[in-house]
């Protein structure tokens, strides 16, 4: 109560604009719990300057910031009874609606109070904050009109925020860019690495998380930021340093999921695949239903030669996409390919290697049958049969290994293909004992790459 008596006392003295403020906080303080009390403060400090508007409407607004909306409701109504008209009472009547979530009321008021003073930051503030998610660009266009009236590094903040909260983050970096990284304090700083980040402006937004960082590096938000960043400019080094700090060296870092794609994609990037799969199985423990995470686990179990997991997460992978696409068919294809060619437990065409190939076959056939053109399905189906015939007695590639060579030359690119589809087919011809098809397609070896070894060899046994 001493306080009170404090401010009561000092009310005989006048009332000023600091002054006010500092019994409408105590106004609000006692309202959350002696609303008597809080009144008797309120009407008080009025009885000294009755017609003082913005003195009325600080005191409905200490009562609506208690909760207390039948107070603050009698005290907007007195306000509108002074003599002056001011944007603080108009404002505490849309403030009134927007606590009744009544925004057309509220919305016609903050504008009525830019009407009645069109340079007052108040009305444009708090429409802005009531628009940001219903209709964000209103909010954007009334903070650019308050911008061209009256610039301020506040309002150029608040306009760059409205940008990054609706999504548009090109012009949210360019905002805050525009007040000057040094200018900005660590929230804003994280709003723009983030906003160059989703712009991809990947390298920039690495700079300004280094940068911060250095200042502050057991920020978890920067040491983030420079993990995402380096991952997805395949700068792994820098990436797994930066994840070290945020696992590791972080204040009150709340790990997410998506710490843990990043920082399995960097060690994916780095040949650490076994360590890659231990942190997608923690980013899939918080969040299952990532598809591109399952994908990504699938990948690396090819890369570590693991491929009954690796096929096991795709099909998996498959199952969540609502649309299946040939790529989706050509991926599996190719796992089922690493399968049935696995030689690191045993060089001999087992039973499960070989239902594998078929499978592959199958896939790569369908996805023929829809595009005949695609010529790397072709190749990849001439590997996969070609597999189940490794001496070419039935010379079951060979069909395969003429339709791609074809349609590559009809394409005119890739060598390597092509190199490829030419020498299986002049050692096919060679074992046939067909000199002349086996000499054409050793020629068109040398055509494409000249002085190859294997053709040169192939030529002269044929000559002998």
């Amino acid at each position: 109560m001493y306080k009170v008596y404090a401010l009561l006392f000092c009310l005989l003295a006048g009332v000023n604009a600091g002054f006010a403020q500092q019994v409408a906080e105590e106004v609000a303080r006692l309202a959350a719990g002696d609303v008597k009390a809080a009144k008797v403060l309120a009407d008080k400090t009025i009885k000294r300057d009755k017609q003082n508007t913005n003195l009325v409407a600080a005191m409905g607004e200490a009562f609506l910031k208690a909760g207390r909306l039948e107070e603050a409701k009698h005290y907007y109504e007195q306000s509108r009874h002074c003599h002056k008209i001011t944007t603080r009472s108009i404002c505490l009547g849309a403030d009134i609606a927007l606590a009744e979530k009544d925004i057309p009321t509220a919305e016609m008021l903050y504008n009525r109070a830019i009407y009645f003073n069109e340079c007052d930051t108040m009305a444009y503030y708090k429409y802005a904050d009531m628009m940001a998610q219903r209709q964000p660009d209103s909010a954007i266009s009334h903070l650019q009109r308050l911008r061209k009236l009256v610039p301020s590094r506040q309002t150029d903040l608040r306009l760059a925020k409205a940008y990054y909260d609706s999504n548009n983050f090109a012009k949210a970096a360019e905002t805050y860019d525009s007040i000057g990284v040094d200018a900005l304090g660590e929230k804003e700083l994280t709003n723009m690495t983030m906003a160059l980040f989703m712009d991809k402006q990947f390298q920039r937004s690495y700079d300004i998380a280094k940068d911060a960082h250095s200042k502050r590096p057991r920020s978890a938000v920067f040491n983030r930021m420079m993990l995402y960043n380096a991952t997805d400019m395949k700068q792994y080094a820098d990436a797994l340093d930066a994840a070290d700090a945020l696992f590791n060296r972080s204040d009150s870092a709340t790990l997410q999921y998506l710490d843990y794609i990043y920082y399995g994609y960097a060690l994916h990037g780095s040949g650490r695949h076994d360590e890659a799969i231990a942190q997608f199985g923690k980013a899939l423990q918080l969040n299952p239903d990532r598809a591109d995470v399952v994908e990504a686990t699938a990948d690396a179990y090819d890369q570590v030669g693991r491929y009954d997991e690796a096929i096991s997460y795709y099909r998996k992978y498959m199952a969540m996409l609502k649309d299946k696409s040939d790529y989706e068919n050509f991926k599996l294809a190719r796992l089922c390919y690493h399968k049935g060619t696995d030689e690191r437990l045993t060089k001999e065409l087992t039973t499960e290697k070989r239902a594998a190939l078929n499978e592959a076959d199958q896939l790569l056939a369908g996805i023929i049958s829809r595009n005949p053109n695609n010529a790397t399905a072709h190749l990849w189906r001439a590997r996969t049969v070609g597999a189940t015939d490794p001496d070419m007695t039935r010379g079951t590639a060979k069909p395969h290994y003429e339709a791609a060579a074809q349609l590559l030359e009809q394409q005119g690119k890739d060598v390597g293909k092509l190199n490829e589809c030419y020498r299986y087919l002049a050692f096919y011809y060679y074992q046939k004992k067909q000199t002349g098809e086996a000499l054409q397609y050793a020629e068109k070896i040398l055509k494409i790459t000249p002085g190859d070894d294997f053709a040169t060899r192939l030529k002269q046994a044929l000559s002998q």
